[in-house]
């Protein structure tokens, strides 16, 4: 299976929002690849190397913070979500407890989705996703985090940078990946 990505020079949110369109029938078009982890990384990277869409974002760390203002400021980063939250914002809409994830760098990313709420509707609910954001304004602060541990009563802190990025949801796609094959890809966890 070969794929193919135009490259157009400038580009309007539209033109990538059905480049992704391309990027979801390979996604869920074909079983085998999707199983496959080799080919899903391939294929993304494929995907946000044609389009500049940020698929690293978490590993920006405490001293990375204008780093990755410059880097993803007004920029496409592709977010992995869980069939579980898809349920949830479905069934509540979003909220800036919707989209958190921790990376391995003691950071954090909380993800404010402030336009293109109603892309939800194009994930199923029984399958994790991908979605396509466009960052609009990024803000960074220490945080004290607090971790469960095995138990509902212990937990442990864990000092964080917290970037919040408020975003607009440009496309949402399905994907048979695991939520495993999602946190090795993206290096965050939920």
């Amino acid at each position: 299976m070969s794929l193919l990505f135009a490259s157009c020079g400038n580009r309007d949110d539209s033109d990538v929002s059905k480049a992704f369109d391309s990027l979801k029938k390979v996604l869920t078009g074909d079983s085998v690849l999707t199983a496959d982890t080799l080919k899903f990384e391939n294929t993304i990277t494929s995907f946000s190397g044609t389009y500049n869409a940020i698929t690293d974002w978490s590993r920006f760390g405490r001293g990375e913070r204008n780093a990755f203002r410059k880097s993803a400021l007004n920029k496409y980063l592709i977010v992995p979500l869980l069939k579980e939250q898809t349920a949830g914002i479905k069934e509540n809409g979003f909220s800036d407890t919707t989209l958190v994830f921790t990376g391995g760098k003691n950071n954090a990313f909380v993800f404010i989705i402030d336009k293109g709420e109603k892309n939800i509707e194009k994930l199923s609910g029984r399958k994790n996703g991908l979605l396509l954001v466009k960052a609009r304004e990024i803000t960074d602060s220490q945080k004290l985090y607090l971790v469960k541990k095995h138990t509902d009563f212990q937990h442990r802190e864990m000092r964080v940078t917290e970037y919040t990025i408020t975003a607009d949801l440009i496309d949402a796609a399905d994907t048979d990946a695991s939520a495993e094959m999602l946190a090795k890809k993206f290096a965050a966890q939920w």
